[in-house]
């Protein structure tokens, strides 16, 4: 397995971690958002819609990392001389 789908896996397993933390905490986070809520009319899903935009904006930023580190990796190569 080459350098290049060895980084693959690892942001995929990334990315499966930060939505498996988000599925965890849903319960919690849903209740704590339904008290904080009680009084106002609410439904008490937005603290639920915030977790999971966080989860999305994590993974999305793991993702952008790891293109940035390739990119920086192949910058830095040397080019290839003809000789």
């Amino acid at each position: 397995m080459n350098l290049f789908w060895q980084i693959t896996l690892i942001e995929f397993l990334l990315n499966v971690a930060v939505f498996v933390s988000a599925v965890i905490f849903y319960d919690p986070i849903r209740i704590f958002g339904a008290r904080l809520s009680k009084g106002h009319g609410g439904d008490g899903q937005s603290s639920v819609r915030a977790l999971f935009g966080i989860a999305t904006a994590a993974a999305r930023s793991l993702l952008t990392w790891g293109d940035w580190e390739e990119q920086r990796r192949h910058k830095t190569r040397s080019p290839p001389q003809n000789i």
